[in-house]
């Protein structure tokens, strides 16, 4: 259905009328399709009574809250109502020109800057400020300086950057077409300038060779050693850039984590029921109150308690669960699993899980699960 792939692409280049291209898929779902997956209407529901249930319970214990963000996060999970039809829609094929546009904007972007310094200033003022497009700072990562450059969706794009590494080393045909992808989302998530992005990238660059060289008779002789050294050089770099704690990043989200610490301290039943989406809490981090940070696995837990959080995650998870039973007929299940975990990892310090952003990932993966285009012929 084309609507599939206009709807992806109004999230993934996160133009403006993207809830008018969702509400054209959902009418063209209702109207094409009479037969719908029952069994995701009564996790539709549980996603919002889970919602309403701790929002009454936060808002009679008297939290402050942010009630535009409230109304906000409860339109985040409409996008759910489309797995009524999720064996229908071609979700993770739609995703690729789109996130091929949004990684040439941020490499475009990027070199623009490098070559013409002026355009920086011009760049930030409009398309950071003013319309919201792109995230733009300088950052110091081992000393070294980077103007990054964050599209608001990029972390969409390790799911399509995962597949085409896997088949520039795993198939034979179209090769200079997968290489070229490749290396256009790899350069994106590296110029995006945050760490989870860069990590991720380096992760599925070296990995997918490993595999490659996993196959090949005698080469786990060569593989431990490789992994071994990689493992110890990748987390040396991952202590490296976590322990900077003069790097500005880094001294806020973890005057974040002293915040929670203090905010479940003296509110244990949050533990349990949380505050409810949309509650406020001071953070050291901003000097302020706030709705929400980077830390979204903590905030899951604020915002629905412990088990509510866990019912979310399982959630998220549970389309790997089916799509690694499948994994004889779906041949591209270990990188989408791959790309799909580490967008995953990414939203954990990024506020993208709870978001159409991450609601279009969630999605992608119950089409990659349910929907037998995606079958091996």
């Amino acid at each position: 259905m084309r609507l599939t792939a206009l709807y992806c692409f109004f999230v993934i280049v996160n133009l403006p009328y993207k809830d008018i291209a969702f509400i054209l898929l959902t009418a063209g779902c209702a109207w094409t399709y009479r037969k719908i997956e029952t069994r995701y209407v009564l996790l539709f529901i549980s996603i919002y009574i889970l919602f309403i249930a701790t929002f009454l319970i936060g808002v009679s214990s008297d939290y402050l809250y942010d009630y535009g963000f409230t109304h906000e996060l409860f339109l985040s999970f409409t996008p759910l109502i489309l797995l009524l039809w999720i064996d229908k829609l071609d979700i993770v094929r739609a995703m690729t020109f789109p996130a091929v546009i949004v990684s040439l904007f941020v490499i475009f972007i990027t070199f623009a800057i490098f070559w013409f310094p002026d355009i920086e200033a011009w760049a930030y003022l409009y398309l950071d400020r003013k319309i919201g497009l792109i995230m733009m700072s300088n950052r110091y990562f081992l000393g070294i300086k980077f103007t990054n450059v964050f599209y608001r969706t990029l972390p969409l794009v390790i799911i399509p950057y995962s597949i085409y590494c896997y088949k520039y080393w795993f198939e034979k045909t179209s090769r200079y077409r997968n290489l070229l992808l490749t290396a256009i989302f790899a350069a994106a998530l590296f110029f995006s300038g945050t760490r989870a992005c860069m990590l991720s990238a380096i992760l599925i660059f070296a990995g997918m060779p490993m595999l490659k060289l996993l196959r090949i008779k005698g080469g786990m002789l060569v593989l431990y050693p490789i992994i071994s050294l990689f493992a110890i050089g990748f987390c040396i770099l991952l202590w490296m850039l976590m322990s900077e704690t003069k790097e500005p990043s880094n001294l806020v989200k973890y005057g974040h984590l002293k915040s929670y610490l203090d905010f479940f301290d003296n509110n244990m039943s949050a533990l349990l029921w949380g505050q409810g989406p949309g509650g406020m809490f001071y953070t050291e981090g901003w000097h302020t109150y706030v709705s929400q940070t980077e830390w979204t696995f903590i905030e899951l837990i604020r915002y629905f308690g412990i088990p509510g959080a866990v019912w979310i995650l399982a959630i998220f998870i549970y389309p790997c669960i089916v799509i690694y039973k499948k994994k004889n007929t779906l041949q591209y299940f270990l990188p989408f699993t791959i790309g799909y975990i580490l967008y995953i990892l990414v939203s954990g310090t990024n506020p993208l899980l709870i978001s159409t952003t991450g609601m279009l990932a969630l999605l992608a993966a119950y089409s990659y699960a349910s929907n037998p285009v995606y079958c091996e012929k």
